[in-house]
């Protein structure tokens, strides 16, 4: 649908949130601060709380943004409520944890009503870190996190921390598995594939995203993730030949070796690191493998434990 300049676009932003509160704050400063280019925009922000322990109303209250509470636990049973809530015809979704650019709402609008027939518009995440001296964990986050341009073009989905969409393509493919505690994103940007929707990239709709400091961050967000590793899929009962491939995974040793040699070698032509850093990573690579492949084990035997 192309709106003329005359008419307004309502966009409804969402941003779940699970305590957090201090980020929140830079968050809703920065969508506060929104400047409007070529479009005609008017937004609302809806902020669902998940459950937190801190006391996010009040900052809502401040802020004059609507506040939502969801008690099931899950970024994607949140964003689902915000997007029940939504008046906007387009909707527009963050994290709690970003910094959204000037004109990061104008910029991810306009690509997706250029086109039509787009599902989805993933923005660029930027990763940054305040540390004066960079963590392992940063140095893995600032070469590795969020390559929205590989997720949106080879991988066919967004990450929420920066996606833009319309309430029509909710309608056509449905809401988020909120069952699912990481992987939400990939599951439905596959229905949004599927359905023959287009997907594109917006570099110029940033969010700033700080990178995961610690070691134990890194090990943890790549347990989570994959964990619903078939889920993601939509294979409810995986199969034993997929079982026989995890174990090889543990057994064949040369294959992490490999994995983390390309991958730290990767980094070094990314960012600025030095040697002894490029070995802490090259481990760090090596073990995140075997994180991997037993969180799958693991959730393999749990989704046949469960068939049974």
């Amino acid at each position: 649908m192309k709106c003329s300049a005359k008419e307004p676009i309502f966009v409804s932003v969402i941003v779940p949130v699970y305590n957090d509160t201090e980020r929140l704050v830079l968050c809703l400063e920065a969508l506060q601060n929104q400047q409007k280019g070529r479009l005609s925009l008017r937004y609302e922000v809806i902020v669902i709380d998940n459950n937190s322990t801190e006391d996010i109303k009040s900052i809502c209250e401040k802020y004059h943004v609507k506040y939502l509470f969801e008690k099931k636990r899950g970024s994607y049973a949140a964003r689902n409520k915000g997007i029940k809530t939504a008046k906007g015809e387009y909707l527009a979704f963050t994290d709690s944890d970003c910094i959204p650019n000037l004109y990061w709402l104008e910029k991810g609008i306009a690509k997706l009503i250029e086109h039509p027939d787009t599902g989805l518009v993933g923005g660029h995440i930027q990763v940054f870190t305040t540390n004066s001296k960079q963590t392992l964990g940063d140095v893995f986050d600032l070469a590795f996190a969020f390559p929205q341009h590989h997720y949106v073009h080879e991988n066919h989905f967004a990450a929420t921390a920066n996606m833009f969409t319309s309430k029509n393509t909710f309608d056509k493919v449905g809401f988020f598995n909120q069952d699912m505690a990481s992987g939400g994103d990939y599951e439905w940007g596959q229905r949004v594939h599927k359905a023959g929707l287009a997907q594109l990239f917006a570099f110029d709709a940033v969010v700033k995203h700080p990178a995961r400091s610690s070691i134990k961050a890194i090990i943890s967000k790549s347990y989570r993730v994959n964990r619903n590793f078939n889920s993601k899929y939509h294979q409810p009962v995986p199969s034993y030949k997929q079982l026989i491939k995890y174990i090889f995974e543990l057994l064949a040793i040369y294959i992490p070796l490999f994995q983390a040699y390309r991958k730290t070698a990767h980094a070094r032509a990314t960012i600025k690191i030095s040697f002894y850093q490029r070995i802490q990573l090259f481990f760090l690579l090596f073990a995140i493998h075997y994180v991997k492949t037993f969180s799958r084990i693991i959730e393999w035997v749990k989704l046949r434990v469960s068939k049974l």
